[in-house]
C-alpha cells in the first residue's frame, strides 16, 4: 500500500492553512461586529443629544430700546426641559431697583424654542452705578426621562454692553407710542376742543390739479396770441 505525503508551506500543512485561515475569518468577523456595535452606540448617542433639551442664559438688548437688557433664559433644544434650576454668582443687582433683580430659583417646564425673559438694567444707568460687571451663571435641569442634565455655566459680561454702539430704529413700539400721545393729547384738550382732520383721494386731487394747470396755461397762451396779433384797422 502506497504512503500519502502531506503537502506543506513554510513548514505548516494544508490542514494547518486552513484552521488559520479560520481563525482568521473568525477574528475578522469579531473585529467587523465590534466596528458594528460601536457604530450603533455613537449613532444613538448622537441620536440622544439631539433629542435633549438644552438650556442656555443670556443677556440680550431688547428690541423696542436697545439701551435696555434683557436677562434671557432659553431652551435651545429639541425636547422639553424639566425642573431648571438657576443661581447666579454674586446676586444679580440693578441700578433700576434696589432690590435683587426677581429670578424664579426653578422653573418647572421650557419646551423647545420658549423663553422666560426680564429687564435687567440700561447701559445708560449701569455704567456709573459701582455695581458689578460680571456674573456667573448655573443651570442644571433634568431631561424628558429625569436625567440630570449640569451644571452648566455661562458668563454674563457687562463689559460687552456698555461700551458699544447702537443705531436706534423705528417700529411697531414707536408707532404705538405716537398713537398714545396723540390719544393723550386728545384727552388733555376735553370735550370743548375740536380737530377738523381733511381726508381727501389723492388720485382726485391730482387730476383736478392737472386740470386746473391746463386751463391756466391755455388761457395764458389766448392771452399771448392776442397780444401778438396786430390789429386790424377799418377804412
Amino acid at each position: 500500500m502506497a504512503a500519502t505525503t502531506a503537502h506543506t508551506f513554510l513548514e505548516v500543512s494544508s490542514g494547518g492553512w486552513a484552521a488559520i485561515a479560520a481563525w482568521v475569518g473568525l477574528l475578522l468577523l469579531a473585529a467587523a461586529a465590534i466596528v458594528a456595535f460601536f457604530q450603533l452606540r455613537l449613532g444613538q448617542r448622537l441620536r440622544e443629544e439631539q433629542a435633549q433639551p438644552y438650556v442656555a442664559i443670556s443677556m440680550e438688548p431688547t428690541e423696542p430700546d436697545p439701551n435696555a437688557v434683557d436677562l434671557i433664559v432659553k431652551n435651545y433644544g429639541a425636547t422639553a426641559a424639566r425642573e431648571v434650576e438657576i443661581s447666579f454668582d454674586p446676586p444679580l443687582k440693578s441700578s433700576l431697583a434696589p432690590e435683587d433683580v426677581k429670578v424664579p430659583s426653578i422653573i418647572h417646564t421650557l419646551v423647545p424654542g420658549q423663553e422666560w425673559t426680564t429687564l435687567w438694567d440700561t447701559a445708560i444707568h449701569r455704567k456709573d452705578s459701582g455695581l458689578p460687571e460680571h456674573y456667573t451663571a448655573t443651570i442644571t435641569f433634568k431631561d424628558m426621562r429625569g436625567n440630570q442634565l449640569g451644571p452648566y455655566t455661562f458668563d454674563l459680561d457687562w463689559n460687552q454692553i456698555i461700551d458699544r454702539g447702537w443705531i436706534v430704529t423705528y417700529g411697531m413700539h414707536a408707532l404705538a407710542t405716537a398713537i398714545r400721545e396723540i390719544r393723550d393729547e386728545y384727552k388733555h384738550r376735553g370735550d370743548r376742543s375740536y380737530s377738523h382732520v381733511l381726508v381727501y383721494s389723492g388720485d382726485e386731487r391730482d387730476r383736478r390739479e392737472r386740470e386746473r394747470w391746463e386751463q391756466v396755461t391755455k388761457e395764458q397762451e389766448q392771452e399771448q396770441q392776442e397780444r401778438d396779433t396786430p390789429e386790424q384797422s377799418s377804412d
